[in-house]
């Protein structure tokens, strides 16, 4: 269980806009954060006064705004490096964190993504886990929260359901489990991938999340390769972006 914190990262997510002129088309900020109690006080209106509380301990969103602050340029460039020369990328990512008694990150992950790019998730997910915050309060100070990002990119795609893509990645899904035994390490349950689609029906990118639970770098990576060599239906022109479960639980 863990609280979200919203609004902090919008100077942040402003400047990751697929622009270079300095528009804020590109990145986009949720402008709003939810205060949570265990508290049974139904009197509670004030929603000002805002904590994001972890299951055993609390931080407020100033200082998790405080911690994020220094890595807000090096996280804008993991989403304008790739997007230079891939300009359809768009979607929502959800970071969470696992912060322990002194503050350092005890654990970064994604909770939740349709991004579909592995090399920005990675980027994003490497940034995180340097990242130190205050001490959090109350039991045994132990704190989680999320913090969302979203992204916009400058050229239209296509969604296309999973139904359009199921018949080819039915015929492929076996492949990943090369990745499986190759790397040696435990995957996921419920992984989705998403992905674009290009001319000819080429894979252009490839992205993973497994809801609350961590990736195993190599066996994306591997995976990543795998199903960027498959070929879909043909989007005729366009970028389409679809996507599918592995591993479903």
């Amino acid at each position: 269980m863990s609280w979200t914190a919203c609004s902090l990262l919008f100077c942040l997510l402003v400047a990751c806009g697929g622009s270079e002129k300095g528009t804020t088309e590109g990145v986009d900020a949720r402008q709003k954060a939810e205060r949570h109690s265990e508290s049974t006080d139904d009197s509670e209106e004030n929603t000002d006064d805002i904590e994001v509380e972890g299951l055993k301990g609390h931080l407020e969103p100033v200082q998790i705004e405080k911690g994020v602050a220094p890595h807000q340029g090096a996280l804008a460039r993991c989403y304008k490096t790739q997007a230079k020369k891939s300009k359809y990328l768009a979607g929502k990512l959800v970071l969470k964190f696992v912060v322990g008694a002194d503050g350092t990150v005890k654990e970064a992950l994604l909770d939740e993504n349709d991004l579909g790019s592995w090399t920005v998730e990675r980027c994003l997910l490497e940034i995180a886990r340097t990242m130190s915050f205050a001490e959090p309060k109350g039991g045994d100070r132990e704190a989680e929260f999320t913090v969302p990002l979203e992204f916009a990119g400058t050229r239209r795609i296509d969604w296309w359901p999973e139904e359009r893509v199921e018949t080819v990645v039915g015929k492929k899904l076996a492949e990943l489990e090369e990745c499986r035994e190759q790397t040696g390490v435990v995957v996921p349950s419920n992984v989705f991938v998403t992905f674009y689609i290009g001319n000819r029906g080429e894979v252009q990118s490839v992205g993973f999340v497994s809801p609350g639970k961590a990736i195993d770098e190599a066996w994306a990576e591997c995976a990543a390769g795998i199903v960027a060599g498959w070929t879909m239906p043909d989007p005729m022109g366009k970028i389409a972006k679809s996507g599918f479960r592995y591993r479903p639980e």
